[in-house]
């Protein structure tokens, strides 16, 4: 939830998007160990298209 606020008040795409992919993971994935490993997949996701400058 704080990405997706985060990207809607800096008016940017990557955190915006990844809060709500984010937030869609649980809706999706009942275990926690994938519910985490898919996290930690979209925070480097997201870290890595920051880093490239998008």
């Amino acid at each position: 939830m704080g990405f997706f606020i985060y990207g809607k008040k800096q008016q940017s795409l990557v955190p915006l998007f990844g809060g709500l992919l984010l937030i869609g993971v649980s809706y999706f994935i009942d275990s926690a160990f994938y519910m985490s490993l898919a996290a930690l997949a979209l925070l480097a996701g997201m870290y890595w298209l920051k880093k490239q400058g998008y």
